[in-house]
C-alpha cells in the first residue's frame, strides 16, 4: 500500500546497497528493473527494459505519475541506468540529477574519448563502430593503432566482451558492430573515485589495483606527491565530461611510476575510463572500512541536496580485497581456507563454490566464486597479505 506521506524516489536498476539506504532515510522506493525480482526490499518493482529510447521512456513516466507521486529523485546505481535515469530527470525537471549529455559523456565510451581529447586529456587513440555501417578493416585498425589493440564494446562496464589481440594474425577483418578499438596503454593502472556535488569536487580516493582484476587496496601506497598529480588529473576529467553530481569512477594509467624515488616529474598519466556511478568490485565497501564513512549515503545525499561534509575526512583503516576466481573446468579441491580463517584483519570471506563445482570462464571483473576482505592499521601488511592469500589459497582442476 502506498504512504502518502513519505518522499518518493525512482532507483533504476537494481543494486540491494542503493535500495537500502534509501529505505533507511525513510523513503518510499519504486524500482524499475529489467527482470522480476522475488526478493527485493523495494515498496514496488515497476519492470521496464534498458533497450528502450527516450522517448519510450518518457510514455513510461507519463504512465508511471497515473499511479505515483513525483520521486524527488532518480537514482542511477548501474551503468545501463545512467542515462535512462538522466531521461527520466530531464523529463520530470528535477535538481541534482545527472544530466543526459553528461550521461552519455559517461556511459557511452567513444562519446567520452572525444570529450577528454577536445579537453586535451591523453587517452588511447581509438576507432569506433557503433551501428555496424562504416567498414573499417584490419589494415586499417593495424595502421592507425599499431600492436597491442584492445577491443571493447562501445557501452557497458567490468571488461564483458573485452579482449586484446597482439600479432597482426589475431586482429578481425573488420570490426565488429557495437565495438571499438584501442590502442593499449602500458602501464600501472588504477582508478580514483569522487564525491561531487554542484560540480564541486569534495573528496577524492584512489584504489591501487595491487593485481588488476583480481585484487585492490583502499587507499592507495602511492606517496602524497603523486596521489596529488592523479587528483589534478582527475578534476580534469569531471570537469571535461561534466559531471555535477554523484560519486565518480575513474580508470588512470600511470607511466613511467618509480615508487622508489617518487618522482612524479616523469610520471605521464593517460586516462582510461570514467563512470557517474558507485564503483563496484567491493569499492565502496573498501571505502567504508578505511574512511569509516558510509559512502552509499554520500551518494544518495549528493542527490537528495543534502549538505555534505567531507573536509574532516581521514584515513582510519587500510582495506583489501582479492576475489577468486579459477580458470574453466571441474574444482577438485580448494586449499589455504584455514589459512584464511586464522587472519586476524579478515572482515569477510566467501566462497560459492565447493569440490565437483563447474566453473565457468570468467566474463568481467565483477564476475568470481569468492573474495577476502582485510583492514588493519599497517598498510604495507594489508598489501601482503594480499599476495600471500594469492598463494596460500588454490584451486586444483581437474
Amino acid at each position: 500500500m502506498k504512504n502518502n506521506n513519505l518522499d518518493t524516489v525512482w532507483i533504476v536498476g537494481n543494486r540491494s546497497d542503493a535500495v537500502e539506504i534509501a529505505k533507511s532515510n525513510s523513503l518510499r522506493v519504486i524500482l524499475l528493473h529489467d527482470k522480476k525480482i522475488k526478493n527485493h526490499k523495494a515498496d514496488t518493482l515497476e519492470q521496464v527494459s534498458f533497450t528502450w529510447y527516450k522517448q519510450e521512456w518518457e510514455c513510461f513516466v507519463e504512465d508511471l505519475l497515473k499511479k505515483e507521486t513525483n520521486p524527488i529523485a532518480i537514482l542511477a546505481p548501474t551503468e545501463k541506468s545512467v542515462l535512462p535515469a538522466a531521461w527520466i530527470s530531464d523529463t520530470l525537471n528535477l535538481n541534482h540529477h545527472i544530466s543526459t549529455q553528461t550521461a552519455l559523456s559517461c556511459t557511452h565510451k567513444p562519446t567520452m574519448k572525444r570529450a577528454v581529447k577536445n579537453a586535451s586529456i591523453p587517452c588511447a587513440e581509438f576507432l569506433e563502430n557503433e551501428e555496424g555501417n562504416n567498414k573499417i578493416s584490419k589494415q586499417e585498425l593495424l595502421d592507425k593503432l599499431g600492436l597491442p589493440i584492445a577491443f571493447k564494446t562501445c557501452t557497458g562496464s567490468g571488461s564483458r566482451g573485452a579482449f586484446i589481440v597482439k600479432t597482426e594474425e589475431e586482429i578481425p577483418k573488420f570490426l565488429r558492430k557495437g565495438y571499438m578499438a584501442e590502442s593499449f596503454v602500458e602501464g600501472v593502472e588504477c582508478s580514483v573515485e569522487a564525491v561531487v556535488q554542484n560540480g564541486k569536487v569534495l573528496f577524492q580516493n584512489i584504489t591501487e589495483y595491487t593485481e588488476p582484476k583480481f585484487a585492490n587496496l583502499v587507499p592507495a601506497s602511492f606517496s602524497s606527491k603523486i596521489q596529488y598529480k592523479i587528483f589534478e588529473f582527475n578534476e580534469k576529467i569531471i570537469a571535461a565530461l561534466g559531471a555535477k553530481n554523484g560519486i565518480t569512477h575513474t580508470e588512470v594509467f600511470i607511466q613511467n611510476l618509480d615508487t622508489e624515488n617518487n618522482n612524479t616529474k616523469e610520471i605521464n598519466l593517460v586516462f582510461g575510463e570514467m563512470a557517474l556511478r558507485p564503483p563496484g568490485g567491493y569499492i565502496m565497501e573498501l571505502l567504508k572500512l578505511s574512511y569509516q564513512k558510509d559512502f552509499w549515503q554520500i551518494w544518495l545525499d549528493c542527490f537528495l541536496g543534502n549538505k555534505i561534509n567531507m573536509s574532516e575526512i581521514k584515513t582510519h583503516f587500510y582495506s583489501g580485497l582479492r576475489m577468486f576466481h579459477p580458470s574453466a573446468g571441474t574444482l577438485k579441491s580448494i586449499k589455504g581456507k584455514e589459512f584464511i580463517k586464522s587472519i586476524k584483519e579478515l572482515q569477510e570471506f566467501t566462497l560459492s563454490v565447493k569440490e565437483g563445482s563447474e566453473i565457468k570462464k570468467r566474463e568481467g571483473t565483477g564476475q568470481s566464486v569468492g573474495h577476502i576482505v582485510i583492514k588493519g592499521t599497517n598498510q604495507q601488511k594489508i598489501k601482503s597479505l594480499l599476495e600471500e592469500v594469492k598463494l596460500k589459497v588454490t584451486f586444483e582442476m581437474k
